[in-house]
């Protein structure tokens, strides 16, 4: 009972695919004088639903069947020029009646006929040539170039950070010390296709927000510094397993506030600028990820185009202006 169910099964499946492909079948039995020709060629076209032919008369296109006999083994090769696949199947027979070994070895054939052609799916229509054959289009055909273009997708990624940064040295600020927060998103969409090394290219965007604080002494008191700024920055993120590398650039704007803290307040007048500051970046960055924890560390470079200037009667020279170098190093959670 098991074995009919198990051939039933078999059947109706070749019977589902071979319905949607119009291809001949070429079939050759040679050395195999025990095989009753005839009847396997009956059995082969009704259970693929094509045509079965001797090699003199199938087209080019035709599936090509051979069946050589060695003895008590009987050899099956499959060519198919539709899909260039090339299949080989060895089996045994033992002491059995006619129909049943005509039956066997037809049932063979047709699920080795049906492993080429399953690669042919409904959406690849066969298209007429000149001679009546046929011919489909094989995805396994499709050039270097289009492989190419085809992106890779994975989950998209968001992400918060808290920063600690060292930011300076300005003109006449030195280095500052802050932290803040970096919220993120990166794409699962890849420019770049997984290769041998199973590195994948994202776009990334991040915003950072920080402030730094630091304190500028004169002859006549202090000026404390601080700074409060946002950066928007687009990267490019190479990804490969948990690790990243980050190549990017934005721009950085925000607040300083200068406060003056004389030495002698009696003697020496102290007073409190505040102002706007903004100017181009560049950041490169990398990353580990462990499981939902995110690390990271990044180096940032800009370069002030609107800055801030404070004048200080001994002739010491504060400002935020000039050149910028900024290390941050960040621990937070993605999804």
């Amino acid at each position: 009972m098991i074995p009919a169910v198990a051939l039933l099964v078999t059947l109706l499946a070749v019977n589902s695919v071979a319905g949607r492909h119009a291809a001949e079948v070429s079939l050759s039995i040679d050395t195999c004088p025990s095989l009753p020709r005839d009847e396997i060629v009956r059995l082969v076209a009704l259970d693929l639903g094509a045509p079965v032919l001797p090699p003199d008369s199938a087209g080019p296109q035709a599936t090509r069947v051979g069946v050589v006999c060695d003895g008590s083994r009987i050899v099956l090769t499959i060519s198919d020029p539709q899909t260039a696949k090339d299949l080989k199947r060895s089996m045994a027979l033992t002491a059995r009646t006619e129909n049943v070994t005509a039956r066997m070895v037809a049932l063979a054939i047709s699920e080795l006929v049906i492993a080429s052609w399953v690669e042919l799916t409904p959406g690849e229509a066969s298209a007429p040539t000149k001679g009546g054959n046929t011919r489909a289009l094989d995805p396994r055909r499709a050039t270097p170039e289009a492989t190419d273009r085809q992106l890779a997708a994975e989950p998209s990624t968001s992400y918060v950070l808290v920063l600690a940064q060292a930011t300076g040295p300005f003109s006449g600020v030195g280095l500052g010390w802050g932290g803040g927060f970096r919220i993120g998103w990166a794409s699962g969409r890849s420019w770049v296709n997984a290769g041998p090394s199973d590195i994948t290219g994202h776009p990334a965007i991040d915003l950072d927000l920080t402030g730094s604080w630091t304190e500028v002494g004169s002859s006549l008191g202090t000026v404390h510094v601080s700074m409060w700024s946002a950066s928007p920055r687009l990267s490019f993120r190479l990804r490969r397993g948990r690790a990243w590398f980050d190549l990017g650039g934005g721009g950085r704007f925000g607040l300083a506030r200068l406060v003056a803290a004389p030495l002698d307040p009696l003697g020496t007048r102290g007073g409190t600028l505040a102002a706007t500051w903004a100017g181009p970046t560049g950041y490169v960055g990398a990353g580990l990820r462990l499981g939902p924890v995110l690390m990271a560390i990044g180096v940032e470079a800009g370069h002030v185009l609107r800055g801030v200037a404070g004048l200080v009667d001994d002739g010491t020279p504060i400002s935020i202006s000039g050149q910028w170098v900024s290390g941050c190093v960040a621990l937070g959670w993605g999804s």
